[in-house]
This record gives structure tokens, C-alpha cells and sequence, in this order.
């Protein structure tokens, strides 16, 4: 039988004719061009108030009203559901350098998110799920799941209060950091909440805020029988930061912020014997500049520092880096760059944390009004402390998404990544190739 067919019995077969038989439709009959969407435009908030929205905006963010979802109004409620099908090939499912296995995966994600229009004061809830399905490595195999709520409060006088909590069941992705490599995927649970207060006063802002999160891990089966234990991946993180801005020219503004953190490991040591409970510190300057929306950069530049509970940890502490650039080319070309330095915790055996350092640059351009095209490149360096050990990931991308009507978008991209292990306390180099096809449905 052949990995297609596997898939087909997998279940998911009815859902994929189901989203083609859809997609047929709504690429035959396209929504009347009379149709108009209200005033509201949905889109996450990080998306409505980036920079880049003057003058159209970026390749990807910009408006295009024929092509986005209007949702659903109930009073001033505003409700979004959508579905997105896909099938994935991945050339090595475990991220190894040796007996690598390829296959397919068949993807359902389901998503609602519902948000307010006040006037004054605001509230999002979001939902989303996702299942993955193997055509043949079953095992691998999940289910993803989370649920979140953020809300804000207008007092008045440009004080402002918002607050989130947040609720997942993930799994952890091969080749990571810490990936157990046990005969499953690692589940874990994640809490989370923050809160702030935010006081806008002539050309200065003043915003505190704090926020705390909790893992749980499973165990999960060994390769050959048996369990591994991940108790001692199970941690509490609570951390508080304050920042305040000014804006000595209506796009120019600049800023100073710190933060201060602790983690709290469940375990009082790990399966080593090692305490890893440490503390984690932050405080940087930076700008934003926004060029007329045809150049952004947002940079932000400063210290960073990771203290530990036990004395056989090694303290690190070093330059903590924060940037992105976005240039609109054209109208129809965006190109947008960043690149990051910060700190990271571990249970890596005899590391206390690594420093990642890393970069991305991307290509966005409207080939036709309802055709975006996009190429990216990325890499990034883990130094781990403490171990002889140095990882550097890189990879490539491109691919294609078509705006099909408002209703619906249909995307196909390709991607190639590679990690590289140094030291004498390296891990395994892998390469690995993915093939992503996506329908997504929207109202």
C-alpha cells in the first residue's frame, strides 16, 4: 500500500474532499465585488498595531478587502471561525543522522477567536486545536489544544490595565533542545497569565507589568521499552519588567526597559543531582523608527544575566540583543530582517543555560493582488554553558499562498533545514526537507 492510501485510511480523507469540494466552489462562484466589509478589520493586535501599516502597510499586513475574512456580528461581539487542512512531507520525522524516516502528515486545525468593538475597554478569546495524523509512524501522532483570554481596561487619563491567561496541551517538536528522543513525542500542559498597568503622558509612556508560567511534563516511553522521566523539566517562571518611552518626533521614539525573573524548578534537584532554580535578568535601550512606512527598525541593545541556585552552575551574563527591519522596495516588495541574542534555561546534563544568537531575513512580493510569494532565510547559534558543546541551525524557504476569495487561501511551501553539533559534548548533525500544503478556511 502506498503512504498516499495510508493516509486516506487515516480518517482524514472525508475532511480533505470535504475542503477541496469547498475550494472548487468558492473559486467558481467569487463573492460579488459589491460586498463590503465593515469597519472593523480583523486581525490580532500585535498584527493591527504594528508599524509598517502607514501608507498600505507591508506586503503580508496590509488591507485587502476584497480577500479578508468579515467574520460574524453578534451585538458588538465579533466572531471568526476557520479551519485549515493540510498535508505535510517530512523527509526525517526524528531530526537523526541515521536510520531517517520520511513521511506524510495530515494536519486539521480548527480556530475560533471572538473580539469586542467598545468603544472604550476590550476583550479577545481565542480557541484552537490542532491534530496530526502519520501516514505511518503512528506514534507520532498528536493532538495540540489552547485556549486564551486578554483583556484591557481604559481608566481614563491614559491609564490603561491588561490582563491574559492562557491554557495549553502541546507536544514538543523533534530535534529540540531538550527533546527527550524517547519512542513518542514529549507532551507537556502550560499555564500562563500576565498583567500590567500602562500610563500614556504627553511624549512619555510608563508600563509595568508581571507574569507568570507554569510546564508539566510527561513521561513518555524510551526507545525499547521502559520510561523517561521529564518530572524534572517541570518548572514555575515568574518575572516583573518596567519600561518607559518617549517620542521626541511623531515616528521616532525611544525607550528603556528592564526585567527581572525567576525560575523554580518542581523538582528540588534533577535526575543529575543538580539544583537549576536560578534567577534571570534584563535591561536594555532602544528605538523605533518609522520611516514614512517605508522603513521601520525597531532596536533594542543591553545586558543580560542568568544566576543559579547551585554553585556547580556556571553564571553567565553578556549582550542581550533585540532588532528587526522591515523596507518596503515597492509597493508590491517588502523585505523585512531581524536578529536576536538572549538567554535560555536547560536540563541539558552539565549545561546551566546557552545564549542563542539568531538571524532571519525575508522576501515578501504581491506577484498579483490574491498571489503572495515569500523566500526567507534563518540561522542560529546555540552556545551552551558550562559543556564543550556549540549547535548552529540554518535553513531555507519559499513557497506561494493564493488568496482565493475571502473565504478561503490555499498555500504550498517548501522548506530545507540542517543542524550542525560541535564539541565534545556535541549531539547528532541532522538535515531534513518538508513539503507543506495548506487550504484554509475562513468566514
Amino acid at each position: 500500500m502506498v503512504a498516499w492510501q495510508q493516509v486516506v485510511i487515516c480518517g482524514y480523507w472525508p475532511a480533505f474532499a470535504l475542503a477541496a469540494g469547498v475550494l472548487i466552489c468558492l473559486a467558481r462562484y467569487p463573492m460579488a465585488a459589491s460586498v463590503e466589509a465593515p469597519p472593523y478589520r480583523p486581525g490580532p493586535s500585535a498584527e493591527t498595531d504594528a508599524p509598517g501599516r502607514g501608507l498600505g502597510g507591508t506586503v503580508r499586513n496590509r488591507p485587502r478587502p476584497d480577500y479578508d475574512p468579515i467574520g460574524m456580528s453578534i451585538g458588538a461581539l465579533h466572531i471568526f471561525p476557520g479551519i485549515a487542512v493540510g498535508v505535510d512531507y517530512d523527509s526525517n520525522i526524528d531530526r537523526t543522522d541515521t536510520a531517517e524516516r520520511a513521511g506524510l502528515l495530515a494536519r486539521v486545525r480548527p480556530a475560533l477567536r471572538i473580539v469586542t468593538d467598545w468603544s472604550r475597554h476590550a476583550l479577545e478569546v481565542s480557541a484552537e486545536a490542532e491534530s496530526g495524523e502519520y501516514a505511518v509512524y503512528r506514534r507520532e501522532n498528536y493532538l495540540d489544544a489552547a485556549v486564551r483570554a486578554a483583556g484591557r481596561i481604559d481608566i481614563g487619563h491614559g491609564l490603561k490595565a491588561e490582563a491574559g491567561l492562557g491554557l495549553a496541551h502541546l507536544h514538543e517538536p523533534r530535534g529540540g533542545v531538550d527533546e527527550a528522543g524517547g519512542a513518542e513525542p514529549v507532551r507537556f500542559l502550560q499555564w500562563s497569565a500576565e498583567g500590567g498597568l500602562s500610563l500614556q503622558s504627553g511624549r512619555f509612556a510608563y508600563t509595568i507589568g508581571t507574569a507568570v508560567k507554569w510546564l508539566d511534563f510527561s513521561d513518555v516511553p524510551a526507545q525499547g521499552g521502559g520510561a523517561l522521566n521529564q518530572d524534572d523539566r517541570d518548572s514555575q517562571t515568574w518575572s516583573v519588567e518596567a519600561r518607559v518611552d518617549y517620542d521626541p518626533l511623531p515616528d521616532t521614539g525611544v525607550y528603556l526597559a528592564g526585567r527581572y525573573g525567576l525560575i523554580d524548578f518542581s523538582a528540588a534537584t534533577d535526575d543529575s543531582g543538580v539544583n537549576r532554580d536560578g534567577r534571570l535578568q534584563q535591561i536594555v535601550a532602544g528605538t523605533e523608527l518609522d520611516l514614512g512606512g517605508v522603513s521601520i527598525l525597531n532596536l533594542a541593545v543591553g545586558w543580560m544575566g542568568h544566576q543559579f541556585a547551585d554553585a556547580r552552575l556556571q553564571p553567565v551574563m553578556g549582550l542581550a540583543i533585540s532588532g528587526d527591519v522591515t523596507v518596503n522596495v515597492t509597493a508590491l516588495t517588502t523585505v523585512t530582517g531581524a536578529l536576536t541574542r538572549d538567554l535560555s534555561a536547560t536540563v541539558t546534563p552539565g549545561a546551566s543555560s546557552y545564549t542563542q544568537t539568531a538571524a532571519r531575513l525575508q522576501v515578501d512580493h504581491e506577484l498579483l493582488r490574491n498571489l503572495l510569494l515569500s523566500a526567507s532565510i534563518a540561522g542560529r547559534r546555540l552556545d551552551f554553558h558550562g559543556v564543550d558543546r556549540r549547535d548552529t541551525h540554518g535553513g531555507v524557504s519559499f513557497g506561494g499562498e493564493w488568496l482565493v476569495n475571502r473565504l478561503a487561501r490555499l498555500s504550498l511551501h517548501y522548506e530545507l533545514g540542517q543542524r550542525f553539533s560541535e564539541g565534545s559534548a556535541a549531539t547528532h548533525d541532522w538535515v531534513r526537507q518538508a513539503v507543506m500544503l495548506r487550504l484554509e478556511l475562513q468566514r
